[in-house]
C-alpha cells in the first residue's frame, strides 16, 4: 500500500440485514498500523472487508480541500456507506433479533422499531417494507418448505397444521389430503420437518445468523 496517499485501512461492513450485529458495529474502524494484520471481523467477505482510507489533500501536502463525493441517488448512498443512519437502522434491527427472548416478542419489538418515524425513509427499498424484514428473519415454518404450493401452505395454516411437529403427529393420509400435496411434496415437507430440532412447536422460524 502506498502510505504517502493512505491512511492505513478502514473496515467496510456489508450493509444488508444479514450482517451480524458485531459487524455492523466495527463499520469504519480504523487500523493504521500496517506492519501488522488488522484484525478479522468478518466470517467471510460477505458481511465485511477492509479498506484503504485515503489521506486528506491536506494530509498529503496540498494546501486545498478535498472535492466533494458529487451527487448520488438515496440507494448508491446506502450501498457506498455513506448514509450513516442506515448503519444505526441496521444496528437497531440486528439487536433487536439477536437477542435471546422468544420469537413471538422479537417479532413484536421488531415491528415497532421499523415502523419508527426515523426510519420511515428505508420502508420502500426493496425488501424493507415491515412484513419483508419480520419474514427475512422470521419466516413461517411452511413458507420454507420450497415445494410446497402456496394454496396447499395456506390450508394448513388454516387448521393450524403449520408447526414441524403438528405435521409429524399428522398421517400421510391427512397431508395428501390437501390440494397441491403429492408423494413428492410429502417426501419433501417430511424431509423439513426433520430438519427442525428446536422450537418443533413454533410455526416461526428463528433464521437469525449471529456470526
Amino acid at each position: 500500500m502506498n502510505a504517502d496517499i493512505c491512511n492505513g485501512v478502514e473496515f467496510r461492513a456489508a450493509l444488508h440485514l444479514n450482517t451480524p450485529l458485531a459487524v455492523l458495529l466495527r463499520h469504519g474502524y480504523p487500523h493504521y498500523d500496517l506492519a501488522f494484520c488488522p484484525p478479522n471481523f468478518a466470517d467471510g467477505a460477505e458481511h465485511g472487508h477492509w479498506s484503504a482510507k485515503l489521506k486528506t489533500m491536506r494530509e498529503i501536502g496540498i494546501d486545498m480541500d478535498d472535492p466533494s463525493p458529487g451527487w448520488e441517488t438515496f440507494e448508491m448512498a446506502i450501498r457506498n456507506g455513506h448514509d450513516l443512519q442506515y448503519v444505526q437502522f441496521l444496528i437497531a434491527l440486528r439487536g433487536i433479533v439477536e437477542n435471546q427472548a422468544p420469537v413471538r416478542e422479537r417479532l413484536r419489538l421488531l415491528r415497532i422499531e421499523i415502523t419508527q418515524a426515523k426510519w420511515a425513509k428505508y420502508s420502500g427499498l426493496a425488501g424493507h417494507y415491515v412484513d419483508e424484514i419480520c419474514e427475512y428473519f422470521f419466516p413461517a415454518f411452511l413458507a420454507t418448505v420450497t415445494s410446497l404450493p402456496r394454496h396447499a401452505a395456506v390450508a394448513m395454516w388454516d387448521v393450524a397444521m403449520d408447526t414441524p411437529a403438528r405435521i409429524d403427529q399428522a398421517s400421510d393420509e391427512q397431508l395428501l389430503a390437501f390440494k397441491g400435496i403429492g408423494p413428492a411434496v410429502l417426501r419433501q415437507l417430511r424431509a423439513r420437518c426433520a430438519e427442525i430440532t428446536e422450537d418443533r412447536d413454533e410455526p416461526l422460524l428463528d433464521m437469525v445468523n449471529r456470526t
